[in-house]
């Protein structure tokens, strides 16, 4: 318990995300009494409703294309995947007519 056994011999940036992982899950404090359940962050309150979930995604201020341009664009991400999410953000996903 307790120990990771990895494939590789991480690298220096893999090391940087797995300390902040393990930081933040250092913050999380689980209690033995209180019983998971899934909780709605937009609106935790109410939960999940379709009215919510369609608001969040046709928000107009939800993302601009030059904060994305730095998570799009980083090194570490694949370059098929920032591809997609430039196409995606300029709604210029090939589609079936």
């Amino acid at each position: 318990r307790g120990v990771w056994v990895w494939r590789h011999q991480l690298r220096a940036w893999e090391e940087e995300m797995l300390g902040e992982c393990q930081t933040l899950l250092l913050s999380i404090s689980l209690q033995d009494h209180i019983q998971d359940r899934w909780q709605w962050r937009p609106d935790p309150d109410i939960g999940y409703t379709v009215r919510g979930a369609y608001q969040l995604l046709t928000a107009q201020d939800t993302v601009t294309l030059d904060a994305a341009a730095g998570l799009i664009w980083h090194p570490r991400v694949p370059l098929k995947v920032s591809i997609f999410a430039w196409r995606l953000l300029r709604d210029r996903l090939p589609t079936r007519a």
